[in-house]
């Protein structure tokens, strides 16, 4: 069974999406609505075809890409092509914290942690502490 690719950035999910393109961004009532009906944010980053669902309702802003986490580790057209969409991330957003997590891995995570972690403050701190302290597979730091 394959995984999917989650990205777990230290920013909040309402800055994230302060760096979307003003005509992608999700209003303050698609906010409000994301966090009462537990759902995300869907669409594409400036310059990329890539289609996101985005969790923008924690302290930590999600990313799920469409690559399923083992075609990046051993297909190498997959992952040059995710690498590069890295970088326009990256280049996106005005910090340095994000992993890249393999869905099964976060699933572990959750099962520790809770359900909703990521709307923890300290969220991304303890995740990057437990994923250092034990697993050393299925995440890398982007």
């Amino acid at each position: 069974m394959s995984y999917q690719t989650i990205y777990v950035v230290d920013l909040p999910g309402t800055a994230f999406n302060e760096q979307l393109d003003p005509a992608c961004r999700a209003s303050d009532v698609d906010l409000r609505h994301f966090l009462e009906e537990d759902e995300c944010w869907e669409g594409c980053l400036p310059d990329s075809s890539v289609n996101l669902i985005v969790d923008m309702t924690g302290a930590v802003t999600l990313i799920v890409h469409p690559r399923k986490y083992s075609s990046v580790l051993y297909n190498p057209q997959v992952r040059e092509e995710v690498l590069a969409w890295e970088q326009s991330l990256k280049q996106l957003l005005p910090v340095k914290n994000i992993l890249r997590v393999d869905e099964f891995v976060l699933q572990h995570w959750e099962d520790k942690a809770g359900e909703f972690w990521f709307r923890n403050i300290d969220g991304f701190t303890l995740l990057w502490n437990w994923l250092k302290q034990g697993e050393t597979e299925g995440w890398t730091e982007v």
